[in-house]
C-alpha cells in the first residue's frame, strides 16, 4: 500500500490522504481510498505494515484549531479492495505543534511504534523534541485515545 496527500479542491485549500494498494506484479489492486479527508487540511502522511497479514496503519498530520496534531488510521486489504474498518484515533500527540510522523511496525513487540517532531517552547527558546508512542497491532475499541499501547515519552529533552 502507498499513501499520499492530495489536495481535492485544486485551489490548495483541502490537503487529504489517500491510500491504494499495490499488488504484487505492481497493477493497481481495488480502488483509491481516502483515509482522511475532513475539511481540515490532514498532510505528511506515512504508512508501515504488519508482516503476518494485511494491515497497514497510516499516520498523518491533521491541522486541528491552526496547530497540527498527529493521528492515525488502519487500513486493511481484502480480496475486493481496501477495508477501513475503524475511525481516525489519537495517537498520543498533543495539540501544540506537532508534525513529521514516521511509523514502523515491531515484530518482536507486536506493534506499531510513531515517532514525530513536537514544537517545544523552554522559557524563550524554541526547538524540537522528539516523541514515540506505542500503537496497539489491532483496533482496540471506539474510544479516540484507546489504540495508544505506551503513552508518548521523549527521545531527547
Amino acid at each position: 500500500m502507498v499513501v499520499w496527500t492530495y489536495d481535492w479542491s485544486g485551489n490548495f485549500s483541502d490537503y487529504d490522504i489517500n491510500v491504494q494498494a499495490i499488488s504484487m506484479d505492481g497493477s493497481l489492486a481495488g480502488s483509491m481510498e481516502a483515509v482522511a479527508n475532513s475539511v481540515e487540511n490532514e498532510t505528511d502522511s506515512a504508512i508501515a505494515c504488519e508482516v503476518d497479514d494485511y494491515t497497514c496503519l497510516v499516520v498523518y498530520e491533521k491541522e486541528v484549531s491552526g496547530d497540527p496534531e498527529i493521528k492515525g488510521r488502519r487500513v486493511h486489504m481484502t480480496n475486493f479492495g481496501l477495508d477501513l474498518p475503524e475511525a481516525e484515533f489519537h495517537t498520543g500527540s498533543d495539540n501544540d505543534h506537532d508534525y513529521n510522523p514516521s511509523v514502523t511496525w515491531s515484530m518482536p513487540l507486536e506493534e506499531y511504534l510513531v515517532v514525530w517532531q513536537d514544537w517545544y517552547v523552554d522559557g524563550t527558546i524554541y526547538h524540537d523534541r522528539i516523541r514515540t508512542s506505542a500503537i496497539f497491532e489491532d483496533e482496540q475499541g471506539s474510544g479516540y485515545y484507546d489504540e495508544i499501547k505506551l503513552a508518548p515519552v521523549y527521545l531527547n529533552p
